[in-house]
């Protein structure tokens, strides 16, 4: 390595780093055989003194190359510090990696044609719903999605019941369980329909509802004139102050104004046990079902002992209707060990989620 030889007499401004020439004997920038260029003092510098650039600006210069040929060339940042390569990652074998421009196809014009695959069909086909034949029935309104406001809290004998209203539409929520509300009522109306079909023709049936609820059942069979006589048991205070003097009279103040009705504010149970007035149909809308009650001594009624009590408060080939949502096999197997005969499932479909059911039972004549 040869370095430049560095003028005494020049400006202090020089810069301090010395021009390093290659190991091929790159020719000295000062001149080609080891002498000055002709000037004052006899040395002059080739390029004259620059104030230091900026490090990352790089302005050309005229430089006299052996021969008068001037030629222009870029000047050096005096202090430029160069950032190190990343250490390629394990595996690679270049830290440069090619272009993927270069080896990526060239795009299709957005205006080009992109043929589409013949296996592919071009419509979709129209759904279809799952899990049994397509409903015609037009949906029914629901409670609007808004937050419940409680109406009504009280604690009764068998436990807190409560009445909230969401929109235009009541709820009735007995220990904190969700029992029924006033969006719908048509599984209520249809278990009185399951059980007059079981039942047949029959003159002047009698009828005993199981729990006033809603009052759907009720307002239902009053509007019938098929029934003589309509018994409804209900043994939550609450309850029956909503109807006879809350906002679900709406739905029940023309059914408890008929003559044919009997309002009994009692436990099912216990008017089973202690009446001698026999029945043609006895309907139960109290639980969930026989497998979902709201209290635990509501269990007693689907109990053997507990259907045994309601067969005897039936006429001969009178029919027990009981709803529940969802089917239960072991209760209508527990129905056939009680003695009754004719025992099944009537689904009631809805608008939404699976069926509703009603087990139903006949009393031997």
């Amino acid at each position: 390595m040869q370095l430049c030889e560095v003028n005494a007499w020049g400006a202090p401004d020089v810069p301090g780093r010395l021009f390093a020439l290659s190991d091929r004997g790159r020719t000295r920038r000062h001149g080609g055989d080891g002498t000055a260029a002709a000037g004052t003092a006899g040395l002059r510098r080739v390029t004259p003194p620059r104030p230091p650039e900026p490090a990352e600006a790089a302005t050309p210069r005229e430089t006299t190359w052996p021969g008068g040929e001037r030629r222009t060339t870029m000047a050096r940042s005096p202090r430029v510090t160069t950032t190190p390569a990343p250490t390629p990652a394990p595996g690679r074998r270049s830290p440069r990696r090619p272009s993927t421009a270069l080896a990526r196809p060239p795009e299709p014009p957005p205006t080009a044609h992109r043929p589409r695959p013949t296996n592919r069909p071009t419509a979709r086909p129209p759904r279809q719903p799952t899990g049994g034949p397509m409903r015609t029935t037009p949906p029914t309104p629901r409670a609007p999605h808004e937050p419940p406001v409680t109406l009504d809290r009280r604690d009764g004998p068998f436990g807190e019941v409560a009445l909230r209203r969401r929109g235009e539409v009541y709820e009735i929520i007995a220990n904190g369980c969700f029992l029924m509300d006033t969006s719908d009522g048509r599984s209520e109306r249809l278990l009185i329909d399951a059980a007059h079909r079981a039942l047949g023709a029959r003159p002047d049936p009698s009828l005993l509802i199981g729990g006033l609820g809603a009052g759907f059942s009720l307002a239902h069979a009053a509007a019938s004139p098929v029934w003589r006589h309509i018994a409804v048991v209900e043994r939550e205070p609450a309850i029956v102050d909503w109807h006879l003097h809350g906002p679900l009279g709406r739905i029940s103040a023309p059914a408890l104004a008929d003559p044919r009705t009997a309002l009994l504010p009692v436990d099912l149970l216990t008017h089973l046990r202690d009446t001698d007035v026999r029945y043609d149909a006895l309907c139960l809308d109290i639980d969930n079902g026989p497998d979902w009650t709201v209290t635990e001594d509501n269990g007693a009624l689907y109990s053997p002992a507990g259907l045994a009590l309601a067969a005897r408060r039936l006429n001969p080939g009178g029919v027990l209707a009981i709803w529940s949502a969802r089917p239960s096999p072991a209760f209508e197997e527990t129905l056939r060990n009680a003695g009754f005969n004719g025992v099944g499932t009537e689904e009631i479909h809805l608008a939404r989620g699976v069926p509703d059911v009603v087990h139903l039972a006949v009393v031997p004549a």
